[in-house]
Protein backbone atom coordinates (compact mmCIF):
# COMPACT_ATOMS: atom_id res chain seq x y z
CA UNK A 1 0.00 0.00 0.00
CA UNK A 2 1.61 3.04 -0.81
CA UNK A 3 1.46 6.73 0.77
CA UNK A 4 -0.06 9.79 -0.93
CA UNK A 5 2.25 12.54 -1.18
CA UNK A 6 3.06 14.83 1.36
CA UNK A 7 1.52 18.59 0.59
CA UNK A 8 2.61 21.50 1.95
CA UNK A 9 -0.02 23.42 4.24
CA UNK A 10 0.68 26.73 4.00
CA UNK A 11 0.95 29.16 7.09
CA UNK A 12 -0.32 33.20 7.69
CA UNK A 13 -2.92 34.52 5.34
CA UNK A 14 -3.64 31.87 2.87
CA UNK A 15 -3.95 29.46 5.24
CA UNK A 16 -5.90 26.09 4.10
CA UNK A 17 -5.17 27.13 0.37
CA UNK A 18 -3.54 24.83 -1.65
CA UNK A 19 -2.69 26.50 -5.38
CA UNK A 20 -3.13 23.03 -7.79
CA UNK A 21 -0.54 23.79 -10.21
CA UNK A 22 -0.91 20.59 -13.12
CA UNK A 23 2.76 21.03 -14.01
CA UNK A 24 6.07 22.63 -13.69
CA UNK A 25 5.30 25.23 -16.55
CA UNK A 26 1.86 26.64 -14.93
CA UNK A 27 4.23 26.65 -11.52
CA UNK A 28 6.55 28.82 -13.79
CA UNK A 29 4.29 30.66 -15.59
CA UNK A 30 2.73 31.68 -12.15
CA UNK A 31 5.90 32.82 -10.85
CA UNK A 32 6.44 35.40 -13.43
CA UNK A 33 6.69 38.90 -12.74
CA UNK A 34 3.62 40.89 -14.05
CA UNK A 35 4.04 41.89 -17.92
CA UNK A 36 3.16 45.02 -17.22
CA UNK A 37 5.28 46.01 -14.55
CA UNK A 38 8.36 44.34 -15.25
CA UNK A 39 10.27 46.23 -12.35
CA UNK A 40 8.24 47.09 -9.56
CA UNK A 41 10.10 49.46 -7.07
CA UNK A 42 8.60 51.50 -4.36
CA UNK A 43 8.00 55.35 -4.86
CA UNK A 44 9.53 56.31 -2.03
CA UNK A 45 11.96 55.28 0.73
CA UNK A 46 10.04 57.41 3.63
CA UNK A 47 8.59 53.92 5.28
CA UNK A 48 11.76 52.15 5.50
CA UNK A 49 13.36 55.16 6.99
CA UNK A 50 10.82 55.76 9.43
CA UNK A 51 11.35 51.58 10.47
CA UNK A 52 15.07 52.10 10.70
CA UNK A 53 14.66 55.50 12.13
CA UNK A 54 12.12 53.46 15.11
CA UNK A 55 14.76 50.81 15.85
CA UNK A 56 17.19 53.27 16.25
CA UNK A 57 15.74 54.85 18.77
CA UNK A 58 14.49 51.85 20.70
CA UNK A 59 18.03 50.58 20.67
CA UNK A 60 18.94 53.86 22.27
CA UNK A 61 16.43 53.46 24.61
CA UNK A 62 17.34 50.09 25.92
CA UNK A 63 21.10 51.41 25.80
CA UNK A 64 19.76 54.33 28.13
CA UNK A 65 17.80 51.70 30.33
CA UNK A 66 20.59 49.48 30.63
CA UNK A 67 23.03 52.32 31.64
CA UNK A 68 20.87 53.82 34.54
CA UNK A 69 19.30 50.66 36.15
Amino acid sequence: MQRPPLRQVPVGHFAGYIPNFTNQASFANAMRPPENAPDLQPRRNDPVLVVVALIILAAAALLFAAVFR
